[in-house]
């Protein structure tokens, strides 16, 4: 994780090491009515909840969530 201070704002970096996502599953990653159950890492299930709610949490403070794929 990385914590950047601006003037005004704050970004806050994490890296994912988890389960790779196609471009489907990257757009509807923060809709709640998209959501399916898949396998994480360790092959247990998971439904994306916790990133919808983080995403409502720095929305309702006026922040952005931004996804960006790292390169290979």
């Amino acid at each position: 994780m990385r914590v950047k201070k601006r003037k005004t704002e704050i970004d806050i970096s994490i890296k994912d090491n988890g389960v790779e996502r196609n471009e489907l599953q990257i757009k509807n990653l923060f809709d709640i009515s998209k959501h399916t159950i898949t396998s994480g890492t360790n092959m247990e299930k998971g439904t994306g909840l916790a990133l919808v709610l983080c995403k409502e949490f720095v929305d309702i403070h006026n922040g952005k969530v931004i996804l960006e794929p790292i390169p290979d």
